[in-house]
């Protein structure tokens, strides 16, 4: 698994990027995205804001090369709301430590459940923030944040299915 200063560095030194770059002076590294199942994991999508357009450019971390996936996609945000730069300098968390940390909530909470799929999110907050969402086979939903300066755990939420039918995935 890729650290997210490695994949940033990746990034960094990608010739889309820097070609990118020129053009968009302001821009800023806003959060990494990556989903991880059982069987096998995407690659790392690193994201970039620009407080000009409003809006963010992703590139896609895979095989040790990076690549531009998406420019200047519309975000889901409240109207003022600010999207801050993520210091990446004040993380000490791992991405591996986090999604242990959300494996242990589950072995010692919900261990009749049996999480599939992880969707992880390093953002800037108050301070920077691992948000992790675990995906179940009965499609249960267990959100963790996690402090990625410090390691505590700033919340979690499990949701049942609201329907009381099971479904898995496969």
């Amino acid at each position: 698994m890729m650290d997210v200063r490695e994949s940033f560095q990746l990034v960094e030194h990608s010739a889309d990027f820097q070609a990118w770059k020129k053009k968009n002076k302001d821009v800023y590294l806003s959060s990494f995205f990556q989903m991880v199942d059982i069987r096998k994991e995407s690659g790392v999508q690193v994201d970039f804001y620009s407080p000009t357009t409003d809006t963010i450019t992703s590139f896609v971390v895979e095989n040790g090369k990076a690549i531009l996936s998406q420019k200047n996609a519309q975000i889901l945000k409240k109207e003022h709301e600010k999207i801050a730069p993520l210091d990446l300098d004040a993380v000490t968390v791992s991405r591996e430590q986090a999604l242990h940390d959300v494996r242990n909530i589950f072995g010692e909470r919900y261990a009749q459940e049996q999480p599939v799929k992880f969707i992880l999110i390093l953002q800037q907050g108050e301070q920077a923030v691992w948000n992790i969402s675990a995906i179940t086979s009965a499609f249960r939903v267990l959100t963790v944040k996690i402090n990625a300066v410090d390691g505590r755990i700033l919340d979690e939420d499990f949701k049942p299915t609201h329907t009381g039918e099971v479904g898995y995935i496969c």
